[in-house]
């Protein structure tokens, strides 16, 4: 996977990429763009790959059951998956819908690909809630 990585930034050696990533330079977009290459490998069977990007499912997971335990009443609702790694990447999606299925079985993940913003979500959602 590291190769990906570092063909994806146009770097020839692991240290240039260790240099890349501890420079103060990257910017989150920069950092954003790697997750395409690692989704590649995970979907070519990279061990690596796939257990990273599946660790990052479960860190998203478990940031939205803590907002979840707050809300408990929209664990029992739609959660809309929205954002490119849940449409490019099973390996993702499916890692985070098992891990938020274990404590909120009634939750129900709803694709975000219809075209909405998550701006007309939250709306429509404020509405419901709201009248």
């Amino acid at each position: 996977m590291a190769a990906a990585v570092r063909e994806a930034l146009g770097l020839d050696t692991p240290e240039a990429l260790k240099r890349w990533a501890y420079a103060p330079g990257p910017d989150k977009a920069a950092i954003a763009a790697l997750a395409e290459p690692a989704v590649r490998a995970c979907q070519a069977g990279d061990p690596d790959a796939r257990r990273i990007v599946e660790d990052e499912a479960a860190q998203l997971a478990a940031t939205a059951a803590g907002l979840l335990r707050g809300r408990p009443r929209f664990a029992e609702g739609d959660a809309v998956l929205g954002g490119s790694l849940f449409g490019h990447s099973p390996s993702f999606r499916e890692a985070f819908a098992r891990a938020l299925a274990a404590e909120f079985p009634r939750l129900r993940l709803v694709d975000g690909a219809d075209g909405r913003s998550a701006a007309e979500g939250a709306a429509l959602l404020a509405r419901r809630i709201f009248g």
